[in-house]
């Protein structure tokens, strides 16, 4: 039974990261760097680099929450591990396998106690994308789809084998994913609903969760709201965006470094058109992040939320 649930959702952050294509398939004359995208709400991503002109930080403010992230790269610049430091304190050591060229393995470590939290395991079609993800610790796993033009356009998540979200994902505009102008990264690598960056940012979203039977739409971008503007390398500079199930209207805000200027012009749609409770959008958050050693806690927890809500 589908049910319209009233919650102050507004943006996840890890939804609008979304996979497709290695950056190698990418111009290498590129020098942009990504160093901003903040969401009108008070969400951001802050960026710095490195010598080498590689990502040497990653910053996320989620609503007050700091994640911080540090990189390291072989010689080749290709990223071997990273560190995680999270809201609670905790400090995670995450490092990546390749094969020809791809992550096949990442594996996190909790550093007070060098228990092992993940062990995620990644496989690839024929055209390099990325199609599932494994984590065969916390028995969670992840489908990728993509359309023929090479779109990441769906990310099925489930938790010991039952489907628990759906993101779905539209492109109206060109224009070139923000994520490709961070050199040395090339995923969201701490998210179950992300693979390789895209290579255009998703104009609309829609997040369906599960519980049993009853599905509860928790984002909804309505398709005529959306506008798009775009700078140098058509690189996206700013987008807006109103959200059907929480009659909640947002934007987004780009900027970068080595770029030659923004520049950015107008790519204008239409203009036009809450399921409540806080807590949702935290708790599904931790139920897409690796670090969240108990899903199913989370998942008991988010499903409590979303009664409440509907009682009220």
């Amino acid at each position: 039974m589908k049910k319209a649930i009233k919650l102050i959702v507004f943006i996840l952050a890890v939804i609008f990261i979304n996979t497709g294509c290695d950056k190698d398939d990418h111009d290498e004359k590129d020098t942009c760097q990504l160093q901003s995208v903040v969401w009108n709400d008070g969400y951001s991503l802050i960026y710095t680099y490195n010598s080498r002109g590689l990502v040497n930080t990653w910053t996320e403010d989620y609503y007050g929450d700091i994640y911080a992230n540090t990189f390291t790269y072989n010689d080749q610049g290709k990223l071997i591990s990273s560190r995680n430091v999270i809201p609670d304190g905790n400090a995670y050591t995450n490092k990546f396998y390749y094969e020809k060229g791809k992550v096949v393995r990442l594996t996190s470590n909790l550093e007070s106690s060098s228990e092992l939290i993940n062990d995620i395991r990644h496989t690839y079609n024929n055209r390099g994308q990325m199609t599932s993800l494994d984590d065969i610790l916390q028995d969670a796993h992840s489908d990728f789809f993509y359309n023929a033009r090479g779109d990441f356009i769906r990310n099925d998540f489930y938790f010991s084998g039952i489907l628990t979200y759906k993101i779905e994902y539209e492109y109206l505009f060109e224009n070139r994913n923000a994520f490709l102008a961070l050199p040395g990264i090339d995923s969201w690598w701490t998210s179950y609903n992300s693979g390789l960056f895209a290579p255009r940012w998703e104009s609309t979203t829609k997040i369906t969760y599960y519980e049993g039977s009853d599905e509860y739409v928790i984002l909804d971008y309505d398709p005529a709201s959306i506008v798009m503007e775009t700078g140098q390398r058509n690189y996206i500079t700013y987008t807006s965006f109103f959200d059907r199930a929480t009659n909640t209207p947002g934007d987004i805000t780009f900027t970068y470094a080595n770029c030659g200027g923004n520049n950015a012009e107008s790519k204008p749609a239409s203009g036009v058109k809450k399921v409540g409770g806080i807590n949702i959008k935290n708790r599904l958050n931790r139920i897409m992040r690796h670090t969240n050693k108990n899903i199913k806690k989370e998942i008991i927890e988010l499903n409590n939320e979303l009664r409440q809500s509907e009682r009220n």
